[in-house]
């Protein structure tokens, strides 16, 4: 969402400032010109750049996940071996002794077809002749896209004076909270849409409410953390670019499926759907016919601690 016309022409007349990324297309240009080596991470997996003839006045931060990088590898030998079975089966068809397939057109859109199913097809030299097959793999396109892998890069307008390296980078990661967010309007729990409105005034009095709702989960998601499938402690990382790993008391929950007091750990809906069946009851006495009282449902061991945690106390006011 964060363009460059968007940042020309919203943000920087509002003078409000921005971290974004770039894409690798931009990030292999630099490597081909030499602003981006693989050899200038450190131990924290990223280094600060300077670009000033491309992007003037913004700072540069390569980022480089080690993690990302093995699966990028993975994933991209499995493409290649894949559009290597695909390419096999052509020429198969080609030399089979009946029907065999033949002409150099009705070839191409075979390959074709291989090539595209896999996008990999700036990592093959293909000769197509009317009768023949043949193929290679394109080893330097292949290693200079591996030289990015698990590679990205972060632009901001905030100086190193008022944002270091490291917090630049968490901040920018810090946009899957965001997307959380987004997944929890539009589909999990609060459906903010669609939205029946058709003035101004009242869509943006739709979505104050939702925020003021994603508002109350959140803080209630904080301290139901003990309870449900969530990390009590802080995600710890050797860098800000390595993934967040969770805590050892967090793994052991969700492998046993039960709190540290052996109750059962329910997601987060399903805590609301218990609590939901607390009730205040007015009884009559069918001797009397005139007198009564209230009472509240005994709470289960789930609801108890649910309550504690939420420090609410249920009491029957006189």
């Amino acid at each position: 969402m964060l363009t460059e016309a968007r940042i020309q022409k919203d943000l920087k007349p509002a003078d409000i400032d921005w971290i974004s990324a770039l894409r690798k297309p931009a990030i292999r240009k630099l490597t081909d010109q030499g602003l981006v080596s693989p050899e200038w991470f450190d131990d924290r997996h990223l280094a600060a750049i300077e670009c000033e003839e491309w992007y003037p006045g913004k700072r540069l931060i390569v980022c480089r996940n080690p993690f990302l990088a093995e699966e990028c590898q993975r994933k991209r030998e499995d493409l290649l071996q894949a559009t290597e079975q695909g390419l096999r089966v052509v020429t198969e068809a080609i030399q089979r002794p009946k029907r065999a397939y033949r002409g150099k057109e009705r070839i191409q859109r075979r390959v074709d077809k291989v090539l595209d199913k896999h996008r990999m097809r700036n990592h093959f030299h293909v000769t197509i002749a009317d009768d023949s097959l043949t193929w290679q793999r394109r080893d330097e396109n292949i290693r200079k896209e591996a030289a990015l892998d698990g590679s990205y890069l972060i632009r901001t307008s905030l100086p190193a004076t008022r944002i270091s390296d490291e917090k630049t980078v968490q901040a920018y990661k810090n946009l899957s909270s965001v997307a959380q967010a987004f997944r929890c309007f539009k589909a999990s729990e609060l459906r903010i849409r669609p939205i029946h409105h058709r003035t101004s005034d009242r869509v943006k009095a739709h979505w104050l409410i939702g925020m003021l709702a994603y508002y109350v989960e959140r803080h209630l998601r904080e301290l139901l953390a003990p309870l449900i499938f969530a990390d009590e402690e802080k995600p710890q990382r050797k860098s800000p670019v390595d993934p967040a790993r969770s805590s050892s008391a967090a793994r052991k929950k969700a492998a046993s499926k039960q709190t540290t007091e052996g109750l059962p750990v329910p997601d987060f809906r399903g805590v609301l759907q218990s609590l939901s069946s607390q009730a205040k009851q007015q009884v009559r006495a069918k001797i009397t016919g005139s007198n009564s009282f209230r009472m509240l449902t005994t709470p289960t061991a789930l609801q108890n601690k649910a309550l504690e945690l939420l420090g609410v106390s249920l009491k029957i006011k006189a």
